[in-house]
């Protein structure tokens, strides 16, 4: 998700939610990558949040994460299309 923000200056990030603890923990650089497989992964996701203009990054619960697990598999799922495409999102 967060190379899409980077293809389009427009956008500024000011938050990032997660629902796992683990991730965010060492993406704040409270916790160690310890497996080694996923270093170079991390090393790739810091760069790329220093990248953005980011304020904070927090973790919340899955149930509260449901609309950005939504919009995260539908972004990536339209990012294959190669075109911009407009999407209305609104609440229950």
């Amino acid at each position: 998700m967060v190379e899409l923000y980077l293809k389009n200056p427009i956008i500024k990030v000011k938050q990032i939610y997660g629902d796992t603890q683990l991730v965010i923990r060492q993406l704040m650089g409270e916790y160690e990558v310890r497996k080694s497989e996923l270093i170079s992964d991390h090393v790739y996701a810091e760069k790329l949040l220093q990248s953005l203009c980011l304020v904070s990054i927090k973790q919340v619960t899955r149930k509260m994460n449901k609309q950005a697990d939504a919009l995260a598999g539908l972004a990536s799922s339209l990012a294959f299309l190669g075109k911009e495409i407009r999407v209305l999102v609104g609440e229950k």
